[in-house]
């Protein structure tokens, strides 16, 4: 059984394989799905890194930036904290 809390932001982690075991999905299903889930979280983790890169590229173009350089430090915080 799970116990899942609702909140408020994205979810980080999907639980559909684990649904899946629990509903008896033949486990050459599940490795293919294991398989392309991995892949597209290392797409996604590629695209966040890449937004940093460019927000950091930003920060340091702009200098001071004033309160447009704070935004992008807050933006800069929140995608590493998803990282």
């Amino acid at each position: 059984m799970f116990l899942y809390e609702v909140g408020e932001g994205v979810a980080h982690r999907s639980y559909g394989l684990n649904v899946a075991r629990l509903a008896n999905v033949p486990a050459s299903i599940l490795d293919v799905a294991a398989t392309k889930s991995t892949e597209l979280e290392e797409k996604i983790q590629k695209r966040r890194l890449a937004g940093l890169v460019s927000g950091v590229a930003a920060i340091l173009a702009n200098g001071d930036g004033g309160d447009h350089g704070d935004a992008l430090l807050e933006q800069l915080a929140i995608g590493i904290e998803l990282l």
